[in-house]
């Protein structure tokens, strides 16, 4: 699963590709259900999260929920937020009161973005990850950086296609591994 750099990720066809591989891996080992995501948001749908969020979308984000409206249980036990949740709604409240609880228990605010900075992305069915987008981080191949909070020592995704691609690379590595 590769993107060149500066283009827009094909996403039917990248979506396509995690749908097999999600398939493969839930027949290998069937911990992770398998799932499928939600079919493209309308223009409108997009517009409206947007108004909601007040501020446009990450590009690649936008993108993709052109394609895909979300998707439950994603990864790690999370699900890729619609544009029906994004904005609004219980599951919004809830990401949001955990992100200002994780915030405000930090000792030193500077590890993470401002927390008007960023918007969450996934909901965790199960355990504590959260995944969101730093709106105003460094553009990479017209993408925001994705972060996985709680921070867990690690690195941000360069924008929202290199989460995608990472997911897709555990997934397989899971595959392997049997």
């Amino acid at each position: 699963m590769t993107n060149p750099a500066g283009n827009i990720p094909p996403w039917p066809d990248l979506i396509a590709e995690m749908g097999l591989l999600r398939r493969r891996v839930h027949e290998v080992n069937d911990i992770h259900p398998f799932t499928i995501p939600h079919f493209a948001a309308t223009q409108n749908q997009i517009v409206a999260a947007e108004r909601r969020l007040g501020d446009a979308l990450d590009p690649q984000h936008r993108d993709f929920l052109s394609y895909a409206n979300g998707w439950p249980e994603f990864y790690l036990g999370s699900t890729l937020l619609s544009t029906e949740q994004l904005g609004q709604g219980q599951t919004w409240e809830e990401l949001n009161q955990t992100l200002d609880a994780f915030c405000s228990s930090l000792g030193d605010p500077s590890v993470i973005p401002p927390r008007n900075q960023i918007y969450p992305i996934t909901y965790p069915e199960e355990g504590s990850s959260i995944f969101a987008i730093w709106k105003d981080g460094p553009v990479t191949d017209g993408g925001h950086p994705v972060l996985w909070l709680p921070w867990r020592d690690s690195e941000p995704y360069d924008n929202f296609f290199e989460f995608f691609r990472v997911t897709y690379q555990e997934y397989e590595a899971e595959l392997e591994h049997g």
